[in-house]
Formats: C-alpha cells, structure tokens, sequence
C-alpha cells in the first residue's frame, strides 16, 4: 500500500509539475498579452539611420521603443592577465560551454541607465558618463569566469584594447525578450565603435504591412516578428507536454 501510493502521489506531482511549468512558461513569453513585451525587433540600424527610423516607427504606433547600440567584442584579460586559452579545442565544435565564454563573440552596449530586464545585485551602477571606463557584467557570467565588482578587464574591440573597471553585477532576465547583453558599459569612449543598433518596440497594427513599408525606406534592415516566434515556440512545448502527460498517464 505504501509503494501504491508513492508512486501515485509521484505520478500526480509530475503531472501537476509539467502542467504548471508550461503555462509558467507560456505565460512569461506571450508577447500577443503581454504589454510590456516588445513583439517586433529590427536589426542592422546604423547611426545615421536612427532619427529618421524611430520617426517611421512612431508614425506607425510603435510603443515603448528601445535602441540598443550592439558592439562586437572578444573578452582579452582579467586584471591584466590574458585569459588562457592554451586548452581550448581548435574545433569549435568540439569546445565546451566554457570554453566559448573565453573564445566567443560578445554583443556589448553602452548606455547610462538599467533597463526593466536586469537587476543589480552587486555594486553600484553609474550615472551618466564617469569619469573611468566602467562596465556591468551579468552575473552568471561572472561567477563562470571569476569575476567580481573591482576587477579589471579588457576587451578587444576590433583590434583595439578597452579597459573598463567593474563596479556592478546584474541579474538579467532574458527571457523577458528585451535587447539585453552580458557586457554593459559606462558611454564615453564606446559611442564612435563600429557597430549596429537594435531597435525593439511593440506594435498592434497589422505586423506584415509595416514590413513591407520599412523594407521600401530602409533596405538594409532586417525585422524580426516576435510573436511569430512565440507561437512556434509555444506550438512546440504544447506538442512535448502531450507527450510528457501520456507517459505520465501510463506510468500511473
């Protein structure tokens, strides 16, 4: 009877558990409820681009626009000393997850201001332009490559050397479909980097139709609709749950 009833109350709790998860996660990345989600992202805005572009959009009805300038950079030393990576695999597709934090390409921003995505749990972030190069780093990150608030690191951006100090870590929730990065640094020196902006933003018009609009002002530019991809992603974990509940279902 003991065994019987283990195993039932097991059987219920893991029903219970994948039920509650997937409208969890359901909840937390519907971006067509959500207000507060952006639903559209358009990547490759250069700088001269900017003005003009977040004029389309409002005409539009965007809400809640964000631009965030995205740099590509390597991460070099830490407190002066070159990261080893003597041990990294030459095929990159051998390379363990800890290895590609110390080999990848990092997308770093600058801005004077957290977002409503992080959360700075360690140190204190800047106000305005200081008068060092700062940077704030995610958390997790940080802990993976043993970092913390005061140390030292440098970055390679394009060739050319950056030290900043860290002076705060963040919590960050990527999940919440904002332009978030795991580098974030002080502006001052970062504003005149090579690079691109993304912009994101919600609208409530008709997707489609201000797609083929912007593809006729701006060309280069790339639009990526969110919700799209949320109700893919939703279509799929709704398929694996079936599956997960019918084995549930015949376990008990």
């Amino acid at each position: 009877t003991a065994s019987v009833l283990t195993s039932i109350g097991l059987g219920i709790l893991l029903l219970s558990s994948v039920y509650i998860l997937e409208n969890s996660i359901q909840e937390e990345i519907n971006v067509e409820t959500r207000e507060d989600l952006p639903n559209v992202f358009v990547i490759d805005l250069q700088k001269d681009q900017l003005s003009e572009f977040q004029g389309f959009i409002e005409n539009r009805g965007a809400k809640d626009i964000s631009m965030a300038p995205m740099i590509p950079a390597r991460l070099q030393a830490i407190n002066g000393q070159a990261l080893d990576k003597s041990a990294v695999d030459p095929d990159s597709v051998n390379r363990s997850w800890e290895d590609r934090l110390l080999t990848r390409e990092y997308r770093v921003t600058y801005r004077d201001h957290t977002i409503s995505s992080e959360e700075v749990t360690d140190g204190d972030f800047w106000k305005g332009i200081p008068s060092n190069q700062q940077v704030s780093i995610d958390e997790d990150l940080a802990e993976q490559l043993d970092i913390e608030v005061g140390d030292q690191i440098t970055m390679d951006i394009q060739g050319l050397p950056l030290d900043a100090e860290v002076t705060s870590l963040r919590e960050v929730e990527w999940q919440a479909i904002k332009p978030n990065s795991y580098f974030v640094f002080s502006p001052g020196l970062l504003e005149n980097a090579p690079g691109m902006t993304i912009a994101s933003f919600r609208l409530e018009s008709d997707i489609v139709d201000f797609q083929k609009s912007m593809v006729q002002e701006f060309p280069n530019l790339t639009i990526i609709d969110i919700s799209e991809a949320v109700r893919n992603a939703s279509y799929i974990m709704r398929r694996i749950s079936v599956v997960i509940q019918f084995l549930s279902y015949m376990t008990l």
